[in-house]
């Protein structure tokens, strides 16, 4: 059951498209508060061979679905480090079980990942942004990090337990 709509999503996406700098500086001081660890596995990804771009493109999703809850008027409990480490782990679980599959059924696998995923709102726009900002291209080893955070970030917000 996807709890966080695309009317969030949308609202989201456009309060944080008409911020500037300063005021995306003031929602990262709420995240900070809010979900440090979501934070901290954004910003380690420069540590990790990654460009300031690109961690720039993680952040600013950060950001968006950040606001994205807000929008839908939930609190969600503090994701902790294990959770981070457990979502993780289930998520590569699932990539490994599409290794030696063709392109085809890649995409179709991915596909009913997403629409089975209780975000699948969230999860649909965060792999956008990822493919616009050409993660999947891998340009890199490390570029690998990138995706993986990024479709870990909807994994523990949609997992995380809701706090009334």
């Amino acid at each position: 059951m996807t709890t966080i709509s695309d009317t969030h999503l949308v609202s989201a996406i456009n309060k944080s498209q008409k911020m500037d700098f300063m005021e995306k500086e003031l929602v990262c001081d709420e995240i900070f508060i809010d979900q440090p660890n979501l934070l901290a596995s954004v910003l380690v990804q420069q540590k990790m061979g990654n460009s300031l771009e690109d961690v720039d493109v993680l952040l600013n999703i950060l950001i968006v679905l950040h606001l994205a809850i807000k929008e839908s008027e939930q609190r969600i409990s503090i994701i902790t480090e294990d959770e981070l480490e457990h979502q993780l782990k289930i998520f590569v679980s699932t990539v490994k079980f599409t290794e030696g599959m063709d392109g085809y059924f890649v995409d179709r696998s991915l596909s009913q990942y997403i629409a089975a995923h209780r975000e699948c709102v969230l999860l649909a726009y965060v792999i956008g942004v990822m493919k616009d900002a050409n993660y999947f291209e891998n340009k890199n080893e490390s570029s690998k990090f990138l995706i993986m955070s990024g479709i870990n970030l909807v994994n523990c917000i949609a997992n995380a337990k809701r706090v009334v």
